[in-house]
C-alpha cells in the first residue's frame, strides 16, 4: 500500500496497521506439535498393522483430525482370546510345569505379606496359572453372550486363574461353582 509522508514522498512500505495478525508463537508451537502426535500415531501404527479410522472434529475455528476409533484390520485379531469358566470336575490336567507351581507360591507369599501381614503356609491346591487343561464337559462357549462353541468336550486351554480357598476371608467372599478359568488355544473360537 503506498503512502504518503508529510514532507510528500511516496513509500511503498506496508503500514503495520493492515497487515493480518500473525499467531503466537504458542499456537504455532501447539499445533506443531499436535501435526506431529498425529503423524507418529499413524506410523506407529500402520507399522504394527493397525489403522486409524479419523475425522473432522466438531469446530467452528478450524477443522480439526480427532482419532475416533482404534480397530484392528482384521476382524478376527480385534477378538480377545476366548475363554472359559469350569468347575473343577468339568477340566482334566494334562501338563503342570514346576515353574508356574513355584511362582504361584512366591506370589500369594508375597500377597498375604501384604494384603493379610502374615506369613504364607505353602498348599497345594487343584489348578495352578499356567497348567495345561482338556474339557472334560459338554458346556457351551459364549463370547460377549453369544455361544461362539455348543460343546467345549476335548478342547485343550491353559488355566489363567484359579478361584480356590486360601483359608482366610476368600470362603466369604469368593465362593464360585466356576473357580477354572481356561484361555482356549488361538485356534479355538
Amino acid at each position: 500500500i503506498p503512502t504518503t509522508s508529510s514532507c510528500g514522498a511516496t513509500s511503498l512500505l506496508p503500514l503495520r496497521n493492515h497487515l493480518p495478525p500473525r499467531p503466537s508463537p504458542y499456537i504455532r508451537t501447539m499445533s506443531m506439535v499436535r501435526s506431529l502426535v498425529t503423524a507418529l500415531l499413524l506410523s506407529s501404527h500402520a507399522a504394527a498393522g493397525l489403522s486409524l479410522r479419523l475425522r473432522p472434529a466438531m469446530s467452528k475455528s478450524r477443522p480439526a483430525l480427532r482419532i475416533s476409533a482404534l480397530r484392528m484390520q482384521t476382524g478376527a485379531a480385534a477378538l480377545p482370546p476366548l475363554k472359559g469358566y469350569f468347575a473343577d470336575r468339568d477340566v482334566l490336567l494334562v501338563e503342570r510345569s514346576q515353574e508356574d507351581v513355584t511362582a504361584f507360591h512366591a506370589k500369594e507369599r508375597t500377597r498375604w505379606r501384604e494384603v493379610y501381614d502374615e506369613e504364607y503356609k505353602e498348599a497345594p491346591v487343584e489348578f495352578y496359572p499356567g497348567d495345561r487343561v482338556e474339557v472334560v464337559c459338554d458346556e457351551p462357549v459364549k463370547r460377549r453372550g453369544e455361544v461362539v462353541l455348543e460343546s467345549a468336550r476335548g478342547i485343550q486351554g491353559v488355566v489363567t486363574h484359579y478361584e480356590f480357598d486360601d483359608g482366610y476371608e476368600s470362603c466369604q467372599t469368593c465362593s464360585t461353582s466356576c473357580p477354572v478359568t481356561v484361555q482356549f488355544d488361538e485356534e479355538v473360537g
